[in-house]
């Protein structure tokens, strides 16, 4: 299982959570936001968005329901939403946290550092804290800022030891830290293996690098360069050849 979807499950669990805590189920329709959740899991998108109701806890399952269709600009407006329409509900943070992510998905990475930062700063007492430190540090290793990255991973793990993304940051290691070019982006997969083959046959280190979404996106990338002047090299390489480029920390 991907880690983005378990992390957006956990995000999904969490509220379910609350809900029960905070007496917000009775406030919602409980039967068909359990159907809607269920066809979540199911893969079922289409139907799990149509079950949803009009409710806060309704427009944030829509919400991550249509972030994994990568409808990201319907996710932004259901989430943004949330904030505006239902503020007060109980939901805040996690629509806040839900914006940012529509944000990481479209690989918007500075205006996603923030967003997760307004997490922190409005709601700090947010169940969200070890999964934005995570995100945050994410963003800012796409970003190819490797101190910030390093710093957020660290805070990570000294103040959420046992939490799940404290796990997942475990599991990265120097590895995770490195630049390569990407040549192409698709949606079928035997389009982007073509491409690789092509650049193989160009004696460059070609490779897929799929993007989780719904549908998934076949990324074709080139390298994996300790240094961004590394890739810099490569990337004028490529666009002597008539590629189109840009560098992916």
């Amino acid at each position: 299982m991907k880690r983005n979807s378990l992390l957006c499950k956990i995000c999904l669990m969490c509220l379910i959570g609350l809900m029960g805590l905070m007496g917000l189920i009775g406030l919602v329709d409980a039967a068909s936001l359990d159907q809607a959740y269920v066809l979540f899991l199911k893969g079922d998108y289409g139907p799990a968005v149509s079950a949803c109701d009009n409710s806060a806890a309704g427009y944030y399952l829509k919400a991550r329901t249509l972030l994994k269709e990568n409808k990201i600009q319907d996710a932004r407006a259901a989430f943004e939403k949330i904030l505006t329409d239902f503020a007060g509900s109980g939901f805040d943070d996690a629509a806040q946290l839900g914006l940012a992510d529509t944000y990481f998905s479209d690989e918007q990475y500075q205006q996603a550092i923030g967003e997760y930062r307004k997490v922190q700063e409005k709601y700090r007492q947010t169940p969200f804290s070890a999964i934005v430190l995570y995100k945050l540090g994410k963003s800012y290793l796409k970003l190819g800022v490797m101190e910030q990255a390093r710093f957020y991973f660290q805070k990570l793990q000294k103040d959420y030891p046992l939490s799940f993304e404290s796990k997942l940051v475990d599991e990265l290691d120097d590895s995770q830290f490195f630049y390569s070019v990407q040549v192409g982006c698709f949606s079928k997969y035997e389009n982007a293996e073509k491409l690789v083959k092509k650049l193989k046959k160009e004696k460059l280190d070609a490779y897929v690098s799929e993007k989780d979404a719904s549908p998934i996106f076949y990324r074709v990338r080139v390298g994996k360069f300790r240094t961004q002047s590394e890739a810099e090299s490569i990337k004028a390489l490529l666009q002597n050849k008539g590629y189109k480029t840009k560098i992916c920390p």
